[in-house]
Formats: structure tokens, sequence, C-alpha cells
């Protein structure tokens, strides 16, 4: 039993000096996230380091009718059902209860200067713009600025039936 605690204590020792750290930080300060016009790039997202990609995971919170289901976050969101249920321990097909929140795993890659997951989104209504896709339709996991940044419509030019490219940029 001793021999056996000191190679398990001694191979995870040894494999803490292996595994790359990846170190960012996403600080929004004095709410600059809201003001879609501020091209503060604090909003941006999590600073790269020196990893290419990292593993990561991003929250999202149920409503109902449009997101109440693994299928439908996970269009919304770029990953797949059958990852969304067995991170949440939930069937395919269950009706998740409005604001539950739901883990999504994804892999987040260094793009520019930032890490980020990446989705897509077409416009359904005249009145969708980057401040509500932002924080109404994507919970805050991505910014009007960084939405902004990353396609080629300004902030008055955007009609239902654009497809945007959507940078998520809020992991826990």
């Amino acid at each position: 039993m001793g021999i056996l605690f000191c190679a398990t204590t001694i191979t995870l020792l040894l494999l803490n000096f292996h595994i790359p750290e990846t170190i960012s930080q996403q600080d929004y300060l004095d709410n600059k996230q809201l003001d879609c016009y501020d091209p503060s790039n604090s909003t941006f997202g999590n600073v790269c380091n020196n990893i290419s990609s990292c593993q990561s995971y991003l929250t999202f919170k149920s409503s109902s009718p449009q997101y109440n289901t693994p299928a439908s976050i996970a269009y919304l969101l770029n990953s797949t059902t059958p990852i969304i249920a067995k991170a949440n321990n939930i069937s395919d097909v269950d009706i998740i209860p409005t604001d539950t929140m739901i883990t999504v795993p994804v892999n987040c890659t260094c793009s520019g200067h930032y890490y980020q997951y990446n989705a897509s989104y077409t416009l359904k209504t005249e009145d969708e713009n980057y401040f509500t896709l932002a924080n109404n339709t994507y919970e805050a996991l991505t910014t009007c600025q960084a939405l902004a940044s990353q396609n080629i419509y300004g902030l008055t030019n955007l009609t239902a039936g654009l497809n945007l490219h959507v940078p998520l940029v809020r992991f826990n």
C-alpha cells in the first residue's frame, strides 16, 4: 500500500510539470461590453498565451421555447446533441426546464490574440442586432464588440437573413 501511494504521488507530481497551463484573463471593466460603440479591446475575450488551443466549456441557461432541448442548444452553440446530453446527464430528446444551467464542452482556439469558439447565426428579424445577439440570444457568451470586429456588417447595417460569425469568447 505504501509503495503504491508513493508511486501514485510521484506520477501525479511529474504529470503536473508536463501538462501545459493556459493563462487567460477576461476583464470586463466598467461594463464596456454593454456599449457597442466602445471599441475597447478588453471586450474581445481571453488573451491567448503560448498555447494554441484549450479545452473548456460554456454555460448556457435554457430558455423556452427556443433553446430548451439539447438539439436546439447544440445548433445555436455549434456543438452536438450527444455532447450536451452527456455533459448534463440528460437524454438527447429531453425537454430542459427553463433557466436550467447547461454545460457545453468546447475546444477553443487562439484566433488572432484571443481565445474563442466559433458559431454562426442567421438573423431572423429586423430587430436583432449585435447587442441583442450578444446579451439575449447568446447570454453574454460573446460581446457586441467581438461580433462587430469579426463580421463585415456595421452596427447599423444588419438585416434579417444575414449569416453572422459568432465568436464565443466567455469560457469557464
